[in-house]
């Protein structure tokens, strides 16, 4: 494919510069649009993109300081490259004109080979540049139709899997043997962990392009707190799991369905990593004047503390020390942090290796009503 010739932007009022370098550039095969005034010059600009514009400083009524400044501010004419050409040789001058936005300064009287140097450098340059920006912009496009597609996928598998469940909880109604009945079990708990994968990486996408409505209600956390207990189940296992839920108004105006799935995701990550036999988890609500705070806290292998800042970082994951096991499937914090923080909230976590971890979050407070309230 044959390649486009660039184009270049003389602007000085002094017309014998103009002609030289207009035959220089010309001789190099470069395109030319020359002006002897700075506005001239803006309004060309308007229709045609220069690849580079050699500027000079001073010049009547608009100098060259103030081209390349609109120049700038101008989000169609910002990328464009000045290279600026002046008498004014003082390093002020020079730190002005970069300050400003130019790539380069040379100075009069010029040298025809410096001149033709600095020109390609710049020209090359602006070509990668827009080569980049293309192949960005390309990028992107095949990026959102990857997601759009893998967002399709994933929502025909979670009515799959929603379909599984509902036909487990079916059997699970059947007389069965004490081992079919576990196998039941151990299925029905998988389907579910599935279903909540499904839906985290459904909805991370939706809130990352705020394409999640947020349904906001009055809500007590505590009750909403004590339901995600009711649906753990067996999930749970021999675990220990205590609750501590004070005896305060704890309202909070919130999405109660988008928040019951932050607390059964940070709920089933503790359960996750802890031991099935001695695991235990303990949650905590509080509240201070104006937040709620709500506290999950485990004795399982913990985080490294390298890892604590990507925690909730999307498809980051976490091993533990013992059999390479995955810390989070790297979606459901995700989905955590997006959450509380579309609420006005925050969401944190403190860990140690060998000791354990507590994620938290804290949800703005509504004012209370009840007389029995504590500041």
């Amino acid at each position: 494919m044959r390649r486009r010739i660039p184009t270049i932007m003389i602007i000085d009022d002094t017309l014998e510069n103009l002609r030289v370098l207009e035959e220089m550039l010309k001789e190099a095969g470069y395109g030319v649009l020359a002006f002897p005034r700075g506005d001239l010059a803006l309004r060309a600009v308007a229709k045609a993109r220069p690849d580079l514009i050699l500027l000079d400083i001073m010049m009547p009524g608009m100098d060259g300081f103030e081209v390349c400044r609109v120049l700038k501010s101008g989000e169609d004419t910002k990328h464009i490259p000045v290279l600026f050409i002046s008498a004014l040789g003082s390093t002020e001058d020079k730190v002005k004109a970069l300050s400003l936005g130019g790539v380069d300064y040379v100075t009069k009287p010029f040298q025809y080979e410096e001149v033709m140097a600095r020109v390609r450098t710049h020209v090359e340059l602006q070509r990668q540049r827009k080569e980049l920006a293309a192949a960005y912009e390309k990028l992107k496009v095949l990026e959102a139709q990857r997601e759009k597609l893998t967002q399709m996928i994933v929502h025909d598998i979670r009515s799959l899997l929603t379909s599984i469940v509902g036909n487990l909880e079916l059997a699970k109604m059947y007389s069965l043997s004490d081992e079919a009945l576990k196998s039941v079990d151990r299925a029905f708990v998988s389907s579910k962990l599935l279903t909540e994968m499904t839906s985290s990486m459904l909805d991370v996408s939706r809130m990352e392009e705020e394409e999640l409505p947020l349904r906001f209600t009055e809500v007590d956390i505590g009750s909403v707190t004590k339901g995600v207990l009711e649906d753990l189940g067996g999930l749970k296992g021999s675990r220990s799991v205590r609750v501590s839920v004070p005896d305060t108004d704890l309202k909070v105006k919130c999405d109660s369905q988008i928040i019951r799935r932050v607390i059964q995701n940070l709920l089933i990550n503790a359960v996750k990593f802890t031991d099935k036999e001695i695991g235990s988890i303990f949650i905590a609500l509080t509240a201070s004047r104006d937040k709620i705070r709500v506290s999950i806290e485990d004795n399982g292998h913990g985080i490294p503390s390298e890892s604590l800042d990507r925690v909730f970082d999307k498809f980051f994951q976490v091993s533990s020390i013992e059999k390479g096991q995955k810390y989070s499937t790297g979606l459901g914090l995700t989905f955590c942090k997006l959450a509380v923080e579309a609420h006005g909230g925050t969401i944190g976590v403190e860990s140690e290796i060998g000791k354990g971890s507590t994620f938290w979050f804290e949800l703005p407070r509504l004012p209370s009503t009840s007389p029995s309230m504590q500041h």
